[in-house]
């Protein structure tokens, strides 16, 4: 964890919580990622090797496309076939979930976005992690 003041912030008083004193100190994460999946089918669109030592903690995560039906998810991949899901969301053309106790992701484990694409055609489909890594 960071320690002491930013240069720019004057108000000494201040109590942060750790998301907020995660972007003062940049270590904030957002992982967006978008591409084209085939008709009713999973894909997976993003993947993050959080580093050893380090903790990833998920505070958001969404997922949107320009087609009807489309289902994401966010899991943790240890790499030799144990995976953890963490949250779905979904919906008509999207959905979003914030979590006020943060999904965690440990050093040497993968985060990965799955989405599925329950429409017969292509579509684009989109996803968004955001939280910090300590």
């Amino acid at each position: 964890m960071a320690r002491g003041y930013p240069d720019y912030e004057g108000d000494k008083q201040k109590v942060y919580l750790t998301p907020e004193w995660a972007a003062l100190e940049a270590v904030d994460k957002t992982f967006i990622m978008s591409a084209t999946v085939s008709g009713d089918s999973w894909d997976t669109l993003d993947s993050y090797l959080v580093p050893a030592g380090k903790t990833l903690y998920i505070t958001s995560f969404a997922v949107a496309s320009d087609k009807y039906g489309i289902h994401g998810a966010v899991r943790s991949n240890d790499g030799l076939g144990n995976i953890i899901p963490l949250g779905i969301a979904g919906g008509y053309v999207g959905g979003q979930l914030s979590y006020p106790k943060p999904l965690v992701i440990t050093g040497g484990l993968t985060m990965e976005t799955r989405v599925f694409n329950a429409h017969s055609a292509n579509a684009v489909c989109h996803t968004c992690v955001q939280g910090y890594e300590l």
